[in-house]
């Protein structure tokens, strides 16, 4: 007799001994596949796919909004652990400059490089997200053309108002010569 999950028995004979082995190694390969899973998921925490890409990093320390010294190079994850020590926070922040030396030649500050630091500070990334999303987003304002449109607009609305007086002013006239209303010496 084979028990069945709920605790219901079955008389199966010859069928009896398949279906325990097949049980079995159902079991056997449902338990594969979880510790399989488990390691899967401890390989991926170690392998940081940032710190994969930048391995040579440099950054130029702030303090009091003065920039400081050149530090590097330093790998990806003491670069995080850096930034994460509160004793180094006062001078690598999200405003210092950073490189990498394969992926980034030029010098950006922290906070404009996404993929880092959003990884590295993820609540004062969503903060300054937030702000950037509730300032009103009119890049007109920033060169001047919207300024430079107004007063072309003004101009010109200015100058066919004048056109229209000008022109409604010479009609009043010319009806009252033809009407003999208005005569000239």
């Amino acid at each position: 007799m084979a028990v069945l999950e709920y605790g219901a028995q079955a008389d199966l004979g010859d069928e009896d001994l398949d279906y325990d082995q097949h049980a079995q190694e159902e079991k056997q390969l449902k338990d594969d596949n979880e510790y399989s899973d488990e390691q899967d998921e401890e390989e991926e925490d170690d392998a940081d796919p940032i710190g994969m890409e930048y391995t040579e990093i440099y950054y130029i320390e702030v303090a009091d909004k003065q920039q400081g010294d050149q530090k590097g190079p330093i790998n990806y994850k003491e670069f995080k652990q850096r930034y994460n020590d509160n004793k180094n926070h006062q001078r690598l922040t999200y405003m210092s400059p950073i490189r990498d030396a394969n992926e980034m030649p030029e010098w950006t500050q922290l906070f404009k490089c996404d993929k880092i630091f959003k990884d590295i500070d993820p609540k004062r990334y969503k903060e300054l997200r937030n702000k950037s999303k509730s300032k009103p987003n009119n890049n007109d304002n920033d060169n001047g053309l919207s300024s430079d449109m107004e007063i072309v607009v003004i101009v010109l609305c200015t100058a066919g108002f004048y056109c229209c007086l000008i022109g409604i002013v010479t009609c009043i006239i010319v009806y009252m010569v033809n009407s003999g209303k208005l005569r000239f010496a």
